[in-house]
């Protein structure tokens, strides 16, 4: 007889057992103990919260006014510069993660070799950032990965249709990414040092805060912009895979990369303005440090 799935709930997760020849439910054995097993480590970790001790860096300050802080955040000039880079790095993983789905549909760029382009490219850039990040700074890194993620995508809102095009704006894209997750948590880190050599104090909560209510509608803007845009084109939502118009395929690749390529090339102008760089502020972090170490 075809076994059947019964869902069971017990100890307030589902759990699933086959059912057996008469149509019952088996439960397997041991089913005490193993719970039993799970609540040990609980206590262990709970009872060891009690002797946890915070750094006096990180003991709690006094809480800030909403509006005191968010006005604070934004005297920091180098958040302001951060904030323009960390609002286009979600808007870019969230349109290019939708606009892909969309690609695949039209374009005959085999899967397997996007994707591979996109991981050599991350990968690659990993290595790059992570060796370069201490010669060339924060700064400096992050307007080089800028540059390059605006070319491969203002490349591919053109000329994506062109296979070797679009494995270039793959494989950019995969350094892009690459570039967003290691370098964008250093420039934060940045910040909140510059924050705390100014006012002695350590932040991480309000200018994360304050992050969260900026970034957060990227994500909308993202999904919105796409859609409108490929709309615009003449993008046909009732066709099947494939049978859009030349004119709605080029706005599928304007809809996924056009946006983003104008994001970088604002961000990468930006960075003129962000003052954490050079011998000076080098220098300032090596006093922090020497702080928190004692």
């Amino acid at each position: 007889m075809e076994d059947i799935l019964h869902a069971h709930r017990d100890g307030g997760s589902a759990r699933c057992f086959p059912a057996d020849k008469a149509g019952g439910r088996k439960r397997p054995d041991k089913v005490s103990a193993d719970n039993g097993g799970h609540r040990n480590p609980r206590v262990i970790i709970f009872t060891s919260t009690f002797f946890y001790k915070e750094k006096v860096t990180t003991e709690s300050d006094k809480n800030e006014n909403i509006f005191k802080a968010v006005i604070d955040c934004f005297k920091n000039r180098s958040f302001v510069v951060f904030e323009v880079l960390s609002f286009t790095v979600v808007f870019i993983q969230t349109i290019l993660m939708q606009g892909v789905i969309y690609y695949f549909d039209e374009f005959d760029l085999p899967m397997p070799v996007a994707y591979g382009a996109l991981g050599l490219g991350a990968v690659l850039g990993v290595i790059l950032w992570a060796n370069k990040v201490r010669t060339w700074g924060v700064k400096k890194c992050v307007f080089i990965m800028c540059v390059i993620f605006a070319c491969g995508s203002a490349a591919m809102a053109i000329f994506g249709k062109i296979s070797v095009i679009a494995v270039l704006g793959f494989f950019t894209a995969g350094m892009g990414f690459a570039g967003g997750m290691y370098l964008v948590p250093l420039m934060n880190g940045d910040v909140i040092d510059y924050d705390e050599s100014i006012t002695g104090l350590r932040h991480e909560g309000m200018y994360a805060g304050v992050n969260s209510l900026i970034t957060k509608p990227a994500i909308s803007f993202a999904n919105s912009a796409f859609l409108l845009i490929a709309k615009a084109f003449g993008y046909d939502t009732t066709l099947a895979s494939g049978m859009q118009s030349e004119w709605a395929k080029q706005g599928v690749l304007v809809a996924w990369m056009a946006v983003p390529a104008a994001l970088l090339i604002i961000c990468a102008v930006s960075l003129k303005f962000y003052p954490l760089a050079g011998e000076k502020w080098d220098e300032a972090k090596r006093a922090l440090e020497e702080k928190h170490r004692d």
